[in-house]
């Protein structure tokens, strides 16, 4: 072997040793939750970051925790919330969906303070997307809400419903840029509405039959 060959060689040894030593499991970073759960491992369901404070606000089966990037608070007063969804709006509302309905939180995130706009949404609440036109959906486990004239959540100024379009579990939303929605069901598959400017949302349902599928 050439001498100036072994000479990269041996160079390159160190390095490529550092490259191997950056994939290992060492570099994760494990946030506990807690003593609820062993080493803290509670299943996670959801996260949003909150950029008005920089943290990350992460939902459980055992309640709603805050991470500000040193240590997690559980944020619920017992831990007793199961929390399936977290979004927060254009008014910096922290919205909390669980299995026993909505939950919202105000600026100051209060959760003595939390209110409950939608108290005959007794039931899960699996994703909160919100639409171009500032709607909000629901998924639900009764099927897909559509929320109209969110710009108060007092109890006096209720929001305004839009006729559920699909009456089955959905446990996944994904609004396109064109403000159509795809919606993920439990039980009968996946779902495609078109977003009308009158009427209701017409629907499509996508098979492995389906003709004229809806374009992305």
């Amino acid at each position: 072997m050439k001498p100036i060959v072994a000479l990269l060689l041996l160079l390159l040894l160190p390095m490529s040793s550092g490259v191997r030593a950056q994939t290992t499991q060492d570099l994760w970073q494990h946030i506990a939750l807690g003593d609820a759960a062993p080493d803290g491992a509670l299943p996670v369901n959801d996260m949003v970051l909150d950029t008005s404070e920089n943290t990350l606000w992460v939902g459980t089966r055992e309640g709603l925790w805050r991470y500000d990037g040193r240590q997690a608070e559980r944020w619920d007063s017992a831990g007793e919330t199961d929390v399936r969804a977290l979004w927060i709006d254009a008014q910096n509302r922290l919205w909390v969906g669980t299995t026993d309905g909505l939950l919202v939180l105000d600026t100051e995130r209060r959760w003595d303070q939390r209110q409950e706009p939608l108290p005959d949404l007794d039931y899960p609440v699996w994703a909160i997307s919100t639409s171009i036109d500032r709607n909000v959906w629901l998924a639900t486990d009764r099927g897909i809400l559509r929320l109209d004239d969110i710009g108060s959540i007092a109890a006096s100024h209720p929001f305004t419903f839009v006729d559920n379009p699909l009456d089955t579990a959905v446990i996944s939303i994904w609004q396109t840029g064109t403000d159509d929605v795809w919606l993920g069901t439990r039980d009968e598959g996946l779902f495609h509405f078109s977003q009308l400017t009158s009427g209701a949302p017409q629907r499509t349902e996508i098979t492995p039959a389906s003709h004229d599928l809806p374009a992305l």
